[in-house]
Formats: structure tokens, sequence, C-alpha cells
């Protein structure tokens, strides 16, 4: 984060929504910023990192409750990064799935998941994710079962998902050892 001083110039951007949904207040913001705004464009797209703030608070969380990433008891910075790499990778995956569940659920299952991961989820998860074409909330209705996840808690968080995700990598895993050794 980058602080203000004494001889910094500031600029405000405020943002108001002219037509918000029915029966939501309209957003309105006043944002601050430090860098320069000489056009539309600029003012857009300091409008755009701030709404981006979502998304990385999002991420976020996903890596650290999601992958359980902060449960590490790594001793050193190196080994933690370490482990960061693949939480971030796993992360983005689930960020991934359940904005593609909330923004466009009606996509194909196989945008999120691979045909073994779908196999499985199918085979473990039938009354989730049908045989006939599977969505990507098929997708992520099935991941979050397989977390433990009740759909009358409303929807699944960041560690019901991150289990479900661990439990299809496993058992996407067996099924792939298991067609292995059918084959020797």
């Amino acid at each position: 984060m980058h602080r203000v001083s004494a001889g910094d110039e500031v600029h405000v951007v405020e943002v108001l929504e002219v037509h918000p949904p029915a029966g939501k207040e309209p957003v309105h913001w006043l944002l601050v910023t430090t860098e320069p705004i000489d056009s539309s464009e600029a003012v857009w797209t300091i409008v755009d990192h701030y709404r981006a703030r979502w998304t990385t608070e999002e991420y976020d969380k996903a890596i650290k409750t999601g992958t359980e990433y902060t449960s590490l008891q790594h001793r050193s910075a190196k080994t933690l990064l370490m482990a960061l790499a693949p939480s971030a990778i796993v992360a983005h995956q689930l960020l991934v799935l359940r904005y593609l569940s909330r923004q466009a659920d009606d996509l194909p299952a196989r945008v999120a998941v691979t045909p073994v991961q779908l196999t499985v989820l199918q085979t473990e998860k039938p009354d989730d994710v049908p045989d006939e074409q599977p969505t990507v909330e098929d997708v992520m209705h099935g991941v979050a079962s397989l977390g433990g996840h009740i759909s009358s808690n409303g929807p699944p968080g960041w560690q019901v998902l991150g289990r479900g995700w661990q439990r299809l990598v496993k058992y996407a895993y067996g099924f792939r050892l298991a067609m292995w050794a059918q084959k020797k």
C-alpha cells in the first residue's frame, strides 16, 4: 500500500450508480487515489481497480480458508512460499468455479473440470451432477457436496469447497490409477 505524504497530489473519483436494481441501494463510492486522472479512461481504470478489490479479497479467502494455507506449520519463509504455489493454483480453481457457478451457471461442466473429474462427480454425487448435459452449477453442487455441504445452510463457503475439491482431486487420481492398472 502506498502512503500519501505531504507533497503528494491526490484525486477523488466519485462513483454513483444511476439505475440500481429494484429494491437495492445505489452504489456510491468516493475513491481517493494518487494516480493521475487526466482522461475518462483514467477514471474508469481507477474504478476497475477498485471493483477488482472484491475478487482479490475472495481469492485471498480461497487461499487462506479453502486450501487451509494458514493452518500450515512450516517454520521458514522459504517453505511457506513453496507451499503457497500449489495453494494459489487450487484457490484459483475454486474462485473460477464459484464465479462461473454464480455468473454463467449454464456453461457446460467441461469448462470447470476435467473429463475424469466429471466422471468422478457423476459417480459419487449423481443427485448433484447428472449424466445428461451437466453444467458448471452442477459441478459446484457436486464439489460442495463432496466437501460436506448441506444445501439448507445456504451457499457453500471456502472450507467446504476446499474439502470437496481436495476429495475430487484424490478420487480422480485414484480413478486414473485404476484405469492404468486395468490396462496392465
